[in-house]
């Protein structure tokens, strides 16, 4: 009983296993009727545990799942949002040369370069 109880605690057990040593301690007519409750106190205790862990396995997977839609998402978008900058920066940039070439011109045609 110690032992399961220990292997219980640390989370290294086979639950088929301490399942099975279990069930068979709770129909062991030679062991005392305390060890039979506390055996049976264990089996309740091990289906909680296991149903607490199936439980957090299956919030564990619908949390990385979570992430990785939002991190895809806000890749989109800050994507689009990159690129509709990039259009804007080289659109500008084109404007700017042209201004640069009108005043150019412009100052030829003054005379002063």
């Amino acid at each position: 009983m110690a032992m399961i109880v220990d292997s219980l605690l640390s989370d290294q057990y086979d639950s088929k296993e301490t399942r099975k040593t279990l069930s068979l301690l709770r129909k062991d007519p030679f062991i005392p009727r305390y060890l039979n409750i506390e055996a049976g106190y264990l089996l309740v205790l091990l289906d909680k545990l296991e149903a607490q862990k199936r439980i957090s396995e299956r919030h564990a997977a619908e949390k990385e799942r979570i992430q990785r839609e939002l991190r895809k998402e806000l890749e989109d978008k800050y994507t689009a949002e990159n690129d509709r900058l990039k259009k804007e920066l080289d659109e500008l940039k084109y404007k700017l040369q042209k201004i640069e070439e009108i005043h150019i011109n412009t100052e030829k045609k003054r005379g002063i370069q």
